[in-house]
């Protein structure tokens, strides 16, 4: 833990490396040098402060120190600290562990040794202690640490509490080198700030771009910071720079090499000071400058204009500069005041020109109306207007108020002006005038057409008289006689105008002092097409092929049908034909099945039937014969000692058919004695 060193007063002189340190008066006193570069401290008030020392040999970092006294936290359960140490120019990192928080008692003997153990205690990195939790959050990209410690509501005048931040830094530390922190304590701030002494190697100078606008009142003012380079004032602002808000932003792009490192990023301008610094540049260095295209509401910018002692400005375009850093003495950074003016432009008006009018006691119309808008230290001459035909050409010249000093924005010119070269401008616009003697249109009149579901015609269709600004047209009136239907149209002239009598178009006539359009037209006959009488064919009598399939239409009138075709595939019949309406007809209502409509005049037909299948006769079978019975066997005699003669079997009666086989029979064995071999029955013959 590093020892405390507090002194009096909101704003602090830190300590300067090596043995140095400031005094509440701001003026350099010797320290006591430690190895590491630190600086031993003690307690010598309770004041809220924030001071620095560099550390490392070679010096590669700055360890800041932000002191709070816990009786100005007695209203807050909760130290919170936002420490910010971004600086344009520097690349920091928080070294590993390099975020601690600890109090200290706010004893005699505790001033005299912050580090004994009953003075102080860690309160970050360890969790908790004295009842509250401390947290932490680091961001290395904007140069942050927040420090929240809740403590509930144990704040008293018994301790200091004290964070420090241990940064590593990116860039050689140079002599010259000027680091900064800002710190914001429960709404309060403490700054604080550490400059590195003079050594014998080159050190680092600080770029400050002022901006101004338009053209610049006198010389830029001398910028001569004390010691420890506070913010530079203001540069006055030329005429316009009023126009430019204090919330607008203005960035800067800087780049620059050292010991073949290229170093770069942004600076950002804004209101109400105008200024930026670039800190820590190597001396010798050559800085590029480059400004982004300014964008401001109503304010137009010319070419940027980069000024200063050592500045070359349109290096290496028209919206950059180049700048080297000066050497210095002193041990104090060497100071390059760069003045970037961006001329506000003067931009042309908007000019409106619109038609001339018709009044009621006039054919002729008036003249083009000429509106210029407003803008400042600008001449315009005036309007000048040309006419051929109904075409009326309006110009108008334009160039910087004398003796303004002012130019006009060429790159944004509204529509219609264009530069001339010699500073001037010139807008120019032809409009079409109005006709006061106006003619009517001629309708597009068209004939009803029949739906695809009704056999009735639509009514006739009018088109082409739309109400202008110079005529109103009547609804037009339809009357019908049988198919020959009657349009009407009139025409009335809007205030101002009139129609032209005396040229009206054809079909188009004064009736009863009304200028009136009459045209007829022929409604169309709905039809219907029938569907073909089909037949697919018959199966002859004396063979298996069917007859040829045919198709024949009926006669409908206004209808004229295609031979129907007739094709046979597979078994299937196909009949496919057209139809066409005549003239005066068209196809309308539900068509038949297999008609498909594909206009109002025309129509397709398709349809599929079975073809019939012929079949051969089936032949007439023979009569089937009836079998004759089969004999009953006679039955076996038993056997006796003396065998009898077998008897005379009765004769069967002669039949023709084919003889049934003679079944087997199978004897039946006796155990005694063997019996006569068995009879064979068979037919009888006849004729014994």
């Amino acid at each position: 833990m590093s020892a405390l060193m507090g002194v009096t007063g909101a704003w602090i002189s830190p300590p300067l490396s090596h043995g140095l340190v400031a005094d509440s008066g701001g003026m350099k006193a010797p320290g006591l040098v430690k190895q590491d570069g630190g600086i031993n401290k003690k307690i010598v008030g309770v004041n809220t402060d924030n001071e620095g020392v560099l550390t490392g040999d070679p010096t590669d970092g700055v360890k800041w120190t932000i002191t709070v006294p816990g009786g100005d936290l007695k209203d807050s359960d909760t130290l919170t600290i936002k420490d910010s140490y971004k600086l344009t120019g520097s690349t920091f990192t928080v070294k590993e562990n390099g975020v601690t928080l600890y109090r200290v008692r706010n004893t005699a003997e505790c001033r005299q040794n912050t580090t004994a153990p009953d003075c102080s205690q860690t309160l970050y990195p360890e969790a908790g202690g004295a009842g509250g939790k401390a947290t932490v959050k680091i961001d290395d990209d904007a140069d942050t640490v927040d420090v929240t410690y809740a403590n509930g509501a144990n704040f008293t005048d018994e301790y200091v509490y004290v964070l420090e931040v241990d940064l590593k830094v990116k860039e050689k530390v140079l002599p010259g080198t000027y680091f900064k922190n800002e710190a914001q304590i429960n709404g309060k701030s403490a700054r604080g700030f550490v400059i590195k002494e003079a050594g014998a190697e080159p050190g680092v100078g600080t770029v400050v771009l002022s901006k101004t606008f338009g053209n610049r009142i006198g010389p830029p003012p001398p910028i001569k910071p004390p010691q420890f380079l506070p913010r530079p004032q203001a540069l006055p602002q030329g005429p316009g720079g009023n126009q430019v808000p204090d919330d607008a932003v203005f960035t800067v792009h800087y780049r620059y090499t050292h010991e073949s490192e290229e170093r770069s990023g942004t600076l950002e301008i804004k209101g109400p000071q105008w200024t930026s610094e670039l800190y820590n540049v190597p001396v010798g260095a050559v800085v590029t400058l480059t400004e982004d295209e300014p964008a401001v509401a109503g304010v137009n910018f010319g070419d940027p204009e980069f000024f200063g002692r050592g500045v070359t400005d349109g290096v290496p375009d028209a919206r950059s500069a180049q700048v080297t850093v000066p050497a210095a003495g002193g041990g104090l950074p060497a100071k390059t005041v760069v003045t970037l003016k961006n001329p506000i432009a003067r931009q042309l008006a908007v000019v409106d020109v619109t038609p001339g009018v018709c009044s009621a006691d006039s054919t002729q119309p008036s003249g083009p109306t000429v509106n210029i808008g407003q803008s400042e230290d600008i001449t315009y001459s005036e309007p000048q207007i040309t006419k051929e035909g109904n075409q009326a050409t309006v110009t108008i010249t334009a160039r910087p108020a004398p003796n303004s000093g002012k130019v006009i924005d060429e790159k944004n010119l509204p529509e219609g002006w264009k530069a001339n070269g010699d500073g001037s401008f010139t807008f120019t616009k032809t409009v079409t005038q109005p006709n006061c003697a106006a003619v009517p249109a001629i309708p597009v009149v068209k004939a009803g057409v029949c739906p695809v579901d009704s056999t009735t015609p639509s009514q006739p269709s009018v088109t082409g008289v739309e109400d202008t600004e110079q005529i109103d047209y009547g609804e037009p009136v339809i009357t019908s006689d049988g198919d020959r239907v009657s349009v009407t149209v009139t025409a009335t002239a809007k205030p101002g105008y009139r129609i032209d009598t005396a040229n009206l178009p054809e079909g188009w006539a004064v009736v009863g002092g009304v200028v009136t359009y009459t045209t007829m037209v022929t409604q169309p006959k709905c039809v219907v097409p029938v569907a073909p009488r089909v037949d697919v064919g018959a199966c002859p009598a004396d063979s298996l092929t069917p007859s040829a399939p045919s198709a024949v239409f009926d006669p409908v009138e206004g209808v004229e049908f295609s031979v129907p075709k007739v094709e046979v595939a597979a078994g299937k019949v196909t009949v496919t034909a057209t139809a066409t309406a005549k003239a005066g007809f068209q196809f309308g209502g539900v068509l038949p099945d297999g008609w498909t409509r594909v206009s109002e005049t025309s129509a397709t037909f398709t349809m599929v039937k079975d073809q019939p299948v012929c079949e051969a006769p089936t032949p007439t079978p023979s009569p089937t014969p009836t079998p004759s019975p089969t004999p009953t066997p006679s039955p076996t005699p038993m056997p006796s000692p003396t065998p009898m003669p077998s008897p005379t079997p009765m004769p069967s009666p002669t039949v023709t058919p084919t003889p049934t086989p003679t079944p087997t029979i199978t004897p039946t064995p006796t155990p005694a004695r063997p019996l006569p071999p068995p009879v064979k029955p068979g037919l009888p013959k006849t004729g014994a």
